[in-house]
């Protein structure tokens, strides 16, 4: 899966947790609980996800600081790697 290999190839894992992607970092937020920080956010699932990749400063999940997540992701993966990791981690999120 191609989301699977830009969540690897960007070394997401070493920050969050991901149990699809046999993830256990804590260090950022809990990736199989991205329905319910959505929810709290106020914004679509999808919306929210693209977001926290691209702006993630745009929404801090309480308890985690402010600039911790690279400010990067938006310049560094093409449209469609964004896309795939948005789908992957959606589909992660809701299996978990």
């Amino acid at each position: 899966m191609a989301g699977a290999a830009v969540f690897k190839n960007n070394q997401c894992g070493a920050c969050h947790t991901l149990a699809a992607a046999g993830a256990a970092a804590t260090t950022g937020p809990d990736l199989g609980k991205l329905p319910a920080y959505a929810k709290t956010a106020g914004k679509p699932l999808a919306d929210f996800v693209r977001q926290s990749i691209v702006d993630p400063n745009a929404y801090i999940q309480p308890g985690y600081p402010k600039n911790l997540m690279p400010q990067t992701f938006g310049k560094s993966l093409s449209k469609q790697q964004l896309d795939a990791l948005v789908q992957y981690l959606i589909s992660s999120s809701k299996k978990g």
